[in-house]
């Protein structure tokens, strides 16, 4: 269809360069609006038999109606993909979470608040953040938005405190938007491999394209909401309206993005039907991705942007008619009779799952049929074979397919229906600057104070009331603004029939957007602090500066400057010796929005040099990993007499200048504070020591272990000996394993894949079939943990022998390092009936405890103190026990009731006894 737009230069209302008044988010805005609750209110206060029925499947729901505290369990990690999989925990009580925030908005009474508010703290206070394997993607993608709609409708919720609230906040950006925004951008580094954006599947970009969309209107954030829209309407990938660039208004066709083949077709709407990219696959995925569509659709709807019908002439309702009318399960509509082009490797229309229930529908025949008088036929039959919709709940089923819709569309959607000859007007959007016209209704990363016109076009079909006026008052088919800060410009047209349409613009000016936590660190003695801004360091000493930002992959740059003002380096930290004089560093980082984030570090002129000895050999670091049974001193030392007789605290309460461990067997984690006013000048010292203690013998249970990379958290396949996450395939799973069990001959582990049909030799390869003692392999276990590192056998080749392993760009490195690695570089993760050995740190660490007739049982694999109190609290026995097994008499002990404790420090048992 051609468009006409009156000419720039006639439009009437502000001129260039005039400042003009931009419009804010809407709330509720995240698919509902205030106007959707105030119809469902008075309905029920009514008694409308229509709401009243549609209500009924919310009001009755058994997951929101739980008690407030009885909610699946939140765990640290959400984790999709891998063994052990909790995800479905999260979008369980996401749901609960939105529904109970749903019948807050209809109610306003207080015990639904409570519940949903109840979820937001817990997951604030013990979800450390998402994992898996590349399937994390699809935790943002499916179970975000429901959490952030569930947050939106509780945003201005009275019994929320701003603490709160602002913590759930911070929480979804720095634990979920980073790893959607990673999605998007780099698509598990699927784009660099193969060279195009289309390795994944519709829905995967849809779902996190919607996620950001809900957040950023949740945070009033116009950068996040046009980022979200991007990547559904113009972006690159399979989630995109259109994958053809800098064309505006051309279809996807050609095989890619969501819609990749339209047909000529009478039945569907204006003599069209659209075919999406994920209906050869399968219909569960195929209706999953439209009602993520249809959600984001309706997010743009309520905050004023018509997407459901200004992008490529109604593209979606002719995707929801195609979908509908092969899921309706009509002999007549079938593979013969409905059109398809070979998409991809799907050859044709795919039955699995066809005809499958889904809560989507409600919101196409609302938004085509309903709004604009749009005839929807196949939707309308597929809407009435489900009835009224309900949300998650088992419903539509009790696994994730049937919790993958927020639902209860009968409820929420439910516009008046259109009359015959009142259709608003389609208004399509356009934003100019300079040569540029952009199609869309958003724009990111403007410049402060670029000069912006704003316009819409009208079908030529329509008579031109001329009739529009902007949110300010202004009146005009097109404006052109200053963008000097980020926000909204809505238009509102009347056409011929008096019936209005609205088109929002939003404009995100670089340099505002959300911030993520930003992080700091200081490493210093080898020791490095996370949150430490400040430090004391000794002259000639290194220190290091640093910080870590919580999405990781959305920085434009990173820079140091000296107290001066003088740049001096770039990246997230900064490495220096110091000095003689006390010192101040700035650090600022520019997120990809624009938005600076700054920190400042202060370094100390240090009077106090730093003392560790291992069996008597001073040592240049303070964090160092040391074998069990090894004698320790750490402490001070001032770097000239004059500053003598300062004061010393320990962490754990001594106030001597050292500290003596004999026959180390666990960590030793200390923090030195020492302070000295000299001549009137305060001198302050602080030093961590942090010695970890492993043992090589053999204390790793024989059994079956992942091995991963803990800076990476990749895994070692056994067919490639490469660094990698998991493969999607399940079935992929046994080459991440690896049997690993004690070997008598070489003195170490012998190190074989999951079936023991290779093993992994001393160069880093599986290539051999016989073991051989020499490629037996010294396992450092850190003391009650899985964490190791890993070296080569002494009795391996000249070049190979007493190597330490370490990972470099995924690739298993073996011959190289002969220095102690300075932390653990791997863990062992145990799988299996291996994980039932190995559940708890305390497992390779043993204490046992059993009094006998005469005498008490002891076992202990560390140095351990039994004391033996009697009834009265009287200590009548103090017994201090090496390693190993003890007999102590208790023949000499009057007749009584007695309690004996047995402590190595980290562990403690008691057992009551009677003489």
């Amino acid at each position: 269809m051609r468009k006409t737009l009156l000419l720039l230069t006639l439009a009437l209302g502000l001129g260039a360069g005039q400042a003009s008044a931009q419009d804010g988010f809407r709330h509720p805005g995240v698919m509902h609006s205030a106007e959707d609750f105030e119809r469902i209110r008075a309905g029920i206060a009514q008694g409308d038999p229509d709401v009243m029925n549609a209500w009924a499947p919310l009001r009755d729901c058994w997951t929101v109606n739980k008690p407030i505290t009885d909610i699946w369990g939140v765990t640290e990690w959400i984790q999709r993909g891998l063994a052990g999989d909790n995800y479905m925990n999260a979008y369980r009580n996401a749901h609960k979470a939105y529904q109970a925030a749903l019948k807050w908005q209809i109610t306003g009474e207080k015990e639904w608040a409570d519940r949903a508010i109840f979820i937001f703290d817990e997951y604030v206070r013990w979800n450390r953040g998402l994992s898996g394997n590349s399937n994390i993607s699809l935790i943002p993608a499916f179970t975000g938005y429901p959490f952030v709609a569930a947050a939106e409708l509780m945003r201005d919720c009275p019994h929320w405190s701003e603490e709160s609230q602002a913590a759930f906040k911070q929480y979804l950006i720095d634990k979920w938007f980073t790893v959607a925004q990673d999605f998007l951008e780099r698509r598990h580094d699927t784009v660099a491999r193969e060279g195009n954006w289309y390795h994944y599947h519709s829905n995967w970009g849809v779902g996190n394209a919607l996620f950001c969309i809900a957040l950023g209107t949740y945070l009033d954030d116009p950068d996040m909401y046009a980022y979200g829209m991007y990547w559904v309407k113009e972006g690159p990938g399979n989630e995109s309206l259109t994958t053809v660039p800098n064309q505006w208004g051309e279809m996807c066709n050609g095989g890619w993005g969501l819609v990749p083949w339209t047909h000529q077709d009478e039945r569907g709407p204006f003599g069209r039907l659209c075919q999406m990219q994920e209906s050869g696959r399968d219909q569960g995925h195929a209706m999953a991705a439209l009602g993520l569509v249809g959600n984001w659709m309706q997010c743009a709807w309520v905050q004023g942007d018509n997407a459901f019908c200004n992008i490529n002439d109604h593209m979606i309702a002719s995707a929801s008619e195609y979908l509908a009318m092969y899921n309706i399960v009509d002999p007549e509509l079938n593979e013969e009779t409905i059109p398809y082009l070979q998409n991809w490797w799907m050859a044709g229309l795919n039955a699995t799952g066809r005809g499958q229930h889904r809560p989507i529908w409600h919101c196409f025949l609302n938004a085509y049929q309903r709004r604009f008088n749009i005839p929807m036929p196949y939707v309308e039959r597929m809407h009435g074979l489900l009835g009224i919709e309900s949300g998650g709940n088992n419903v539509y089923g009790t696994n994730s397919g049937g919790w993958d819709h927020t639902g209860y569309g009968t409820l929420l959607f439910h516009d008046a229906q259109c009359e015959a000859g009142k259709e608003p007007t389609v208004l399509l959007p356009r934003i100019a600057y300079g040569n540029v016209v952009r199609p869309y209704a958003e724009i990111r990363r403007v410049s402060p104070g670029t000069e912006l016109t704003l316009s819409v076009l009208l079908n030529d079909t329509v008579t031109n009331t001329g009739k529009f006026v902007w949110h300010d008052g202004v009146e005009g088919q097109s404006r052109t603004i200053t963008a000097d800060r980020s926000g909204f410009w809505r238009v509102r047209y009347t056409n011929a029939a008096g019936v209005e349409s609205e088109q929002s613009f939003c404009v995100a000016v670089y340099g505002e957007g959300t911030r993520g936590t930003l992080t700091p660190w200081i490493k210093y003695g080898g020791v490095q602090t996370d949150g430490q801004t400040e430090v004391a360091a000794v002259s000639g000493r290194e220190v290091v500066l640093g910080t870590t930002y919580s999405n990781w992959n959305y920085i434009a740059s990173e820079r140091w400057y000296n107290e001066a003002g003088r740049s001096i380096a770039s990246g997230g930290s900064y490495t220096f010796t110091q000095g003689t004089a006390d010192q101040r560093f700035r650090f600022v980082l520019t997120t990809e929005s624009g938005a600076e984030i700054e920190q400042w570090f202060t370094v100390k002129n240090s009077v106090l040099t730093p003392i560790c000895k291992i069996d008597g050999v001073e040592q240049d670091n303070t964090s160092l990993l040391v074998p069990a049974g090894v004698d320790v001193v750490i402490g001070g030392k001032s770097t000239n007499l004059r500053y003598r007789y300062g004061e010393f605290t320990w962490n754990t309460g001594e106030t001597t200048d050292s500290l003596v461990f004999d026959n180390v067997q666990w960590t030793v984690e200390r923090t030195l504070d020492w302070h000295k006013l000299y001549q009137s000048t305060d001198f302050y010292a602080q030093i961590k020591f942090n010695i970890q203690v492993y043992n090589t013998n053999r204390k790793l249970p024989d059994g079956w272990y992942q091995i991963r990379d803990r800076a990476t958290g990749k895994y070692m396949s056994s067919t490639t000996t490469k660094f990698e996450d998991y493969s999607e395939n399940p079935d992929d799973s046994v080459n991440y394993v690896w049997h690993i069990s004690w070997d008598e001959s070489g003195e170490g582990y012998a190190i074989y894949n999951h079936d023991d049909t290779k093993f992994l030799n001393y160069s880093g390869n599986t290539n051999s079939v016989r073991f051989m003692p020499r490629n037996a392999h010294t396992i450092g276990l850190l003391t009650g943990s899985t964490q190791c590192f890993i070296r080569n056998n002494p009795k391996a080749t000249t070049d190979t022998k007493d190597k330490f392993w370490k990972v470099e760009d995924d690739v298993l490195i073996t011959n190289v390092d002969t220095e102690m690695p300075a932390a653990f570089p791997f863990d062992l993760v145990p799988v299996g009936e291996t994980a039932n050995a190995v559940a708890a740190p305390e497992a390779t660490h043993g204490l046992g405890l059993a009094p006998g007739a005469a005498t008490i049982a002891i076992n202990t694999d560390a140095p351990a103190r039994l004391v033996i109190v009697s009834a009265s609290g009287r200590v009548v026995k103090n017994v201090p026990l090496g390693i190993g097994h003890h007999e102590v008499s208790t023949a000499t002990l009057p007749r009584g009731l007695y309690v004996a404790r047995l402590s190595d420090g980290t562990q403690t048992r008691t057992a009551k006894f009677v003489r």
